[in-house]
């Protein structure tokens, strides 16, 4: 054929390039679309609520591990502040929702912007300091949050901790908790693969 003498070899190339990653682009959406079905499914099949009760544990680790990953894994800093970060957005949600009488979702959204916030503020001037003192003042930061939150006795109830009210319909059973975490970790899993 004509049209295929005149088709510079690099423009071929190019071309087979492209199709090979549309069909990887095309493998990840479904492989990705399995996923998200398996986990919009697992109430269903899991078993008990233990299964279910710790399927929900693991999308709740998984959305810290995200943020970590941002940290560690796009800038090869070690982070072990993150769970401080997770402690301060825990105790706002029960400070909030519990002590104050705010509405357990309003609650939730703004313990997530306080933890964010945080993050934000002990991120400016660490993020300055190399290597091995980025990992000491983010390890300084978790045990200043830890003995803050187990010194405020009055605040945040000690080492016992606060009692919360349990998140609004659909979210007040196992399995709306399970999907309502999921969810997120879906979203949190979604931004870090963007970024």
């Amino acid at each position: 054929c004509m049209t295929e003498n005149i088709i510079d070899p690099h423009t071929r190339e190019k071309a087979a390039l492209a199709a090979g990653m549309d069909s990887h682009r095309l493998r990840r959406m479904w492989g990705s679309l399995l996923v998200i079905l398996a986990l919009a499914t697992l109430p269903f099949w899991a078993g008990d609520e233990y299964h279910l009760h710790v399927a929900a544990l693991i999308a709740a680790f998984w959305i810290l591990v995200a943020g970590l990953n941002l940290v560690v894994g796009y800038t090869g800093l070690l982070s072990l502040g993150h769970v401080a970060l997770l402690a301060i957005g825990a105790y706002s949600f029960a400070i909030l929702a519990g002590s104050h009488g705010f509405h357990p979702l309003w609650s939730l959204l703004i313990a997530m912007v306080i933890g964010a916030s945080c993050g934000f503020v002990l991120g400016l001037p660490s993020l300055r300091l190399p290597g091995f003192y980025f990992a000491m003042s983010t390890m300084a930061f978790s045990m200043i949050v830890g003995e803050f939150l187990l010194a405020q006795d009055s605040l945040t109830g000690g080492g016992a901790g606060l009692p919360v009210p349990s998140l609004p319909a659909p979210f007040d059973s196992l399995r709306g908790f399970y999907w309502l975490v999921t969810g997120l970790a879906l979203v949190v899993t979604w931004m870090t693969w963007n970024v």
